[in-house]
C-alpha cells in the first residue's frame, strides 16, 4: 500500500540473487546396487542413521557409516542407488544412475561400493570433471583401467575385511579440506586397519599409483596420493585444485556478466574481467593452491601468477561486433606439496677451526 511518502519519493529496491554454485568440491557420492528399489534414485543424507531409514543394515549403509566416521566428518553425502534389474543388463542401470547423479549435482568426489563394476567406474569418471578413488587389493597387479581422474587405494586383499571401505574413508577425509590446502597423504583414516607391508611392497604400489595405508613412527597413515596406474598420472590434489580453480573463475565472470547491465567492450569492461580472474587466482592463494609471491636467489620477485589481457584498441572491429572477448590468459605457479624431507649432517668430536 502507498505512503504519503511514497507520492513524493518512491525507492525500488533489488534484492539481486547472486548465480549458485552447483558444483561441490567438498561432498562425496556412493554409488551401489540397492537391495530393494528406493523412492529416490540419488539424494542426499546429512547422517549414517538417516542412510539407514533408506537402506537398513546394506553396503551403501555400510560404507556410509564409514563415511561420516571420518575427523572432521563430512556434512552430507550423497547416495546414487539403482536397481540392477531396472534396465536391460546391471551395467545399463548402473550408467543410467551415474549419469542421473551428474546430473543431480552437488559432490565432487564417487566411491562405488558393492558388487559393481569399477573399471566402468573409471572409464565413466575420465571425461568429467570430478574424481573417483577405487579400492584395489592387489599388490602384484596394477590397476587394469587407469586416468588421470581415478585414484585407487589398496585394501589389504581379503585378510583385511575391516579397509572394505577404505576408499570411502579416503576421499570422505581429504575432501574435508579446502582445494589447494591438502595434499592426499600422511593422514589417519578411522575405522582403519593398517598394512604391514615390506619396502618391496611399497615400492610396487607407488609404481604403479596405487596409495596405501600403513603405520609409520606408531602412526597410521595414508601414502601414494596420485592418480592413475602406470604411466599416466597425477597428484589427486592439483587435479582438484584445476577444477575448483576453473569453476571458481567461471562462477565469478559469469556473476559480472549478471550484476551489470552491460559489460562494455572498453579498456574499462575488459579489467573488470581481469579483476574477477586475479581475484579468483588470489583466493587459489589464499587456499594454498598457487605459489606466493617469492624471490630469486638475486632478490628478483618471482610472481604467484601474472594475468594479461588485451587492450580495447588492439582488436579489430570483427572482433568486437561479435561480441566475444578473447585473448584472457593468466599463468600461475602451483604451490605443490612436499612429501619427503632429506637433511644431511655430521657430528664430530673435533672442530675444523685451529
Amino acid at each position: 500500500m502507498a505512503t504519503a511518502l511514497d507520492n513524493i519519493v518512491q525507492v525500488d529496491i533489488n534484492l539481486d540473487n547472486p548465480p549458485i554454485d552447483t558444483a561441490n568440491f567438498g561432498n562425496l557420492c556412493l554409488i551401489g546396487p540397492a537391495t530393494e528399489p528406493v523412492l529416490k534414485q540419488v539424494d542426499t543424507y546429512l547422517s549414517s542413521a538417516a542412510v539407514r531409514t533408506v537402506f537398513g543394515t546394506s553396503e551403501i549403509y555400510e560404507a556410509a557409516c564409514v563415511a561420516f566416521s571420518q575427523n572432521p566428518a563430512p556434512n552430507k553425502i550423497v547416495i546414487a542407488a539403482y536397481d540392477p534389474n531396472s534396465a536391460e543388463t546391471p551395467e545399463e542401470a548402473m550408467a543410467e544412475t551415474l549419469e542421473a547423479a551428474l546430473n543431480y549435482g552437488g559432490w565432487y568426489g564417487i566411491c562405488p561400493v558393492g558388487a559393481i563394476d569399477m573399471d566402468a567406474v573409471a572409464g565413466w569418471i575420465a571425461d568429467k570433471e570430478r574424481i573417483a578413488i577405487l579400492p584395489h587389493d592387489s599388490i602384484e597387479a596394477a590397476p587394469t583401467a587407469t586416468n588421470g581422474r581415478c585414484g585407487y587405494i589398496y585394501t589389504g586383499g581379503e585378510e583385511f575385511l575391516a579397509n572394505k571401505y577404505i576408499h570411502v574413508a579416503y576421499m570422505a577425509k581429504f575432501l574435508s579440506y579446502r582445494p589447494g590446502s591438502e595434499a592426499w597423504e600422511n593422514k589417519t583414516l578411522n575405522s582403519m586397519k593398517a598394512c604391514p607391508l615390506t619396502g618391496g611392497d611399497m615400492e610396487d604400489l607407488e609404481e604403479a599409483n596405487v596409495s596405501y595405508y600403513i603405520t609409520v613412527a606408531g602412526r597410521n597413515i595414508v601414502r601414494g596420493g596420485k592418480t592413475g596406474g602406470e604411466g599416466e598420472r597425477e597428484w589427486i590434489d592439483v587435479v582438484r585444485f584445476r577444477d575448483w580453480l576453473k569453476n571458481d573463475m567461471q562462477l565469478r565472470v559469469f556473476t559480472l556478466l549478471l550484476s551489470n547491465p552491460k559489460l562494455p567492450f572498453t579498456d574499462d569492461g575488459i579489467n573488470m574481467v581481469r579483476n574477477q580472474m586475479e581475484a579468483s587466482l588470489q583466493r587459489g592463494q589464499e587456499y594454498g593452491g598457487v605459489a606466493p609471491d617469492e624471490f630469486d636467489p638475486d632478490g628478483n620477485p618471482i610472481p604467484g601468477y601474472t594475468v594479461t589481457v588485451p587492450l580495447a584498441a588492439s582488436l579489430r572491429e570483427d572482433e568486437k561486433s561479435d561480441r566475444i572477448l578473447k585473448d584472457c590468459r593468466f599463468s600461475a605457479r602451483l604451490a605443490g606439496a612436499i612429501r619427503l624431507v632429506k637433511i644431511y649432517g655430521e657430528l664430530t668430536y673435533n672442530s675444523d677451526a685451529e
